[in-house]
């Protein structure tokens, strides 16, 4: 089980083959956000977060935005994924 904001982009994408890489993901999260605390320790604490996403479509869809057609996903522009890609790239 990983929190969503220290998921790493394999659990994201749901591959079935991954290894320790991604205790590595979530402690380099998890240590560049001390950092960031460390350096700014007057700023609000739910700011530390790298990669703050919303939902984490495939594994939790954000619901609001599923409107009356369940079927229907829509992803949204604050999914976990998009957040990771727009801060380190493609």
């Amino acid at each position: 089980m990983v929190a969503r904001w220290y998921r790493p982009p394999e659990i994201i994408l749901m591959c079935k083959n991954y290894d320790t890489k991604i205790d590595i993901w979530s402690m380099g999260c998890i240590f560049c956000e001390l950092a960031y605390m460390w350096d700014n320790p007057q700023n609000d604490p739910e700011e530390r977060f790298i990669f703050k996403g919303n939902s984490c479509y495939p594994l939790s869809p954000d619901k609001s935005e599923m409107g009356d057609n369940a079927k229907k996903v829509q992803i949204s522009e604050n999914d976990q994924m998009i957040k990771i890609l727009e801060t380190l790239g493609k």
